[in-house]
């Protein structure tokens, strides 16, 4: 009996020595512990955007008489003449970047942009100088687009500097006024008409080089400076055709309207669409 009792005894304190690994086992396993996934941070360059623009336009226009209808009259006085000004710019632009690798963002862009660019010259270049001041001529340039291409470089995650060129348009005006101020005037001096005004307008194109800077400066919004170099195509101007009264061509003036070219300075801001 006492030998069944020590028996039973270790059999029990067996178990009980065994039972924590035992009910470790049973006991339900706790699920890992997962933290949260860090947030993605948006890309402030790839994407669309859309900004407006204010600035300044500088433009040169070169004015070559290369007719008129007494040729006698023609001589190299103030011939060819160069009309310059600058105006005030104000424009809308927008485009799509995209970044490549980690530094790099390139992009295409398309803009419009209204200027008044107008300068006016007494007296008709290359008209005999015996001939008054009354008569004028006038290069007017208005507004102007493009399309370009940009490639950029990021100095900071935030600051791009970038290179930009492409096509370019542009409105232009040649203008004269023939008057009638007395004889000697262009139109009633020599040929006997009533003053008048006749002009011209095309639209010009050419190309366009550039760069800038463009910042990061709030979510979604980007801030620019930019300046562009851009050359146009002349054009030529066959002016007062039909005399006074649609007789003849009496005081016809034909002049070549060219080495146009601009300068511009602008400041930007753009929103960019999506994250």
């Amino acid at each position: 009996m006492r030998q069944l009792i020590v028996a039973l005894f270790g059999a029990v304190a067996m178990g009980v020595a065994c039972a924590p690994g035992a009910f470790a086992a049973d006991m339900p396993v706790k699920a890992p512990l997962y933290t949260k996934a860090p947030a993605i941070i948006a890309d402030p360059w790839t994407g669309f955007y859309l900004g407006a623009s204010a600035g300044g336009r500088w433009n040169k226009d070169t004015w070559t008489t290369t007719d008129l209808a007494t040729p006698f009259f023609l001589t190299g006085r103030d011939n060819p003449h160069d009309f310059t000004k600058t105006s005030a710019r104000f424009g809308l632009y927008g485009g799509y970047n995209w970044r490549i690798q980690q530094s790099w963002v390139v992009g295409l862009e398309a803009d419009v942009a209204w200027a008044s660019n107008k300068t006016s010259s007494a007296g008709i270049p290359g008209l005999l100088g015996a001939f008054p001041q009354d008569d004028s001529v006038q290069v007017k340039d208005t507004w102007d687009g493009g399309v370009r291409g940009r490639v950029g470089y990021l100095i900071t995650p935030t600051v791009l500097l970038f290179g930009t060129g492409g096509a370019t348009w542009m409105r232009s005006q040649a203008s004269i006024t023939c008057s009638s101020a007395g004889f000697g005037a262009w139109c009633t001096g020599t040929n006997f008409t009533t003053g008048r005004t006749d002009s011209i307008s095309k639209t010009v194109a050419g190309w366009t080089v550039g760069g800038g800077l463009e910042a990061v400066v709030a979510p979604n919004w980007l801030l620019r400076g930019e300046y562009r170099y851009s050359r146009y195509a002349g054009y030529h101007a066959t002016l007062l055709q039909g005399g006074a009264f649609g007789g003849g061509n009496f005081d016809v003036v034909d002049a070549d309207i060219g080495s146009i070219r601009t300068q511009t300075v602008l400041v930007g801001l753009a929103y960019k669409f999506g994250q």
